[in-house]
C-alpha cells in the first residue's frame, strides 16, 4: 500500500447533507484507528481499498436510510480518507470473507 498521509475528509463530518454523503458518528481518532486496523489486519480488495469495522461491529455513521457499520479507505495519489458505507450499494461491499477470515489485530498492539 502507498500512503504518504490520511485526511479526515469533511464531505463525511457534517459539511454535506446527510442524503448526499454518508456521516460518520465516531470520532476523528476512532476513524483514523479503523483506517489503521485494516492496513495492519491487510483487510484490502482488489481495488486496493481498504475496508473496516469496530471489534464489536458498533455504529460508525450514519446515512439517509439508516446505521452503518463499515468503513471504505481509498486513496487518491497516495493520500487516503474513509467514509462509513451501506452494503446495499454495490460498490461498497467489502470481499465477503476478508474481515471474516483474519485473526484481527488490534491496533493498541502496534
Amino acid at each position: 500500500m502507498k500512503f504518504k498521509a490520511y485526511t479526515v475528509n469533511y464531505q463525511h463530518r457534517g459539511k454535506l447533507p446527510l442524503h448526499q454523503k454518508s456521516q460518520w458518528v465516531v470520532s476523528e481518532w476512532e476513524e483514523l484507528r479503523l483506517f489503521t486496523l485494516a492496513n495492519i489486519n491487510n483487510w484490502q480488495c482488489k481495488k486496493q481499498n481498504l475496508w473496516s469495522v469496530h471489534e464489536q461491529f458498533n455504529v460508525l455513521g450514519r446515512d439517509q436510510k439508516g446505521d452503518l457499520h463499515i468503513a471504505k479507505y481509498w486513496a487518491n495519489q497516495d493520500v487516503w480518507h474513509g467514509y462509513p458505507v451501506s452494503s446495499k450499494r454495490s460498490g461498497d461491499r467489502p470481499p465477503s470473507l476478508k474481515i471474516r477470515e483474519t485473526e484481527p489485530k488490534r491496533s493498541d498492539d502496534f
